[in-house]
């Protein structure tokens, strides 16, 4: 039976948390450059009229200027870690999803295996995807994901990790293509006195930086296998 966040069942308007990480638990951001690549692919399709750092991109790919039509998906936040990568995207079009990150593989793979001369697959097989079905769970899912970095940053603050959408949620950086409001609109008041979980929250980055982390990931849906 397939891992049940293997099964593809998009809908237009659903929001989904998208994960995987590299074969065998290897590494897949070995420098600053492959995170900076990385994100170059996901800012090249989704503004497809401006295509940064083609110096380092890799042209013969299967998928390299081939561009998604206008907002077929809308990234909500991301994060970035050594061996694995987390999103939250909304699917606007039937096939959204699945162009999108074919794409970025398929780009993100050609780039990686030309600079480190190897061959083959570089993710634990398809991406996985999960369904968001409620306002709570996309609300604890994009803590959830803003949160790796604790892993690695030791005791520095959580907002000097560069790859990750949280300088956005924070209005520390802007990313056009990065759609932030989609969960701060949650933290206007009008909106969140009638939230539980809000109860002595009065920002996004307390809602974040105030949750203890537990040693259990948020749910059994969210562990990388």
């Amino acid at each position: 039976m397939p891992h049940k966040n293997t099964i593809r069942k998009y809908f237009p308007g659903g929001y989904y948390h998208i994960y995987n990480r590299g074969v065998e638990k290897r590494i897949i951001f070995n420098d600053k450059q492959d995170y900076f690549n990385f994100l170059s692919i996901l800012e090249s399709y989704m503004t497809p009229k401006k295509l940064i750092g083609e110096e380092i991109l890799i042209r013969n790919t299967p998928y390299w200027r081939s561009k998604l039509d206008k907002d077929e998906v809308e990234i909500i936040s991301y994060c970035l870690m050594p061996n694995h990568y987390h999103f939250i995207l909304k699917q606007n079009t039937k096939d959204g999803i699945t162009k999108f990150m074919r794409r970025i593989s398929a780009s993100y793979v050609g780039y990686f295996n030309k600079k480190y001369e190897r061959v083959g697959t570089l993710f634990q097989g398809k991406f996985k995807t999960a369904l968001i079905e409620n306002d709570t769970y996309l609300l604890h899912l994009s803590r959830y994901i803003h949160l790796n970095p604790l892993e690695i940053l030791e005791d520095r603050p959580l907002d000097e990790y560069g790859y990750s959408s949280y300088p956005e949620y924070l209005n520390r950086r802007t990313t056009k293509w990065i759609h932030p409001q989609v969960v701060l609109n949650f933290f206007k008041k009008s909106t969140s006195e009638n939230i539980p979980i809000f109860k002595k929250i009065n920002s996004y980055q307390s809602f974040v930086e105030k949750y203890i982390p537990k040693v259990k990931t948020l749910s059994e849906d969210l562990i990388l296998e």
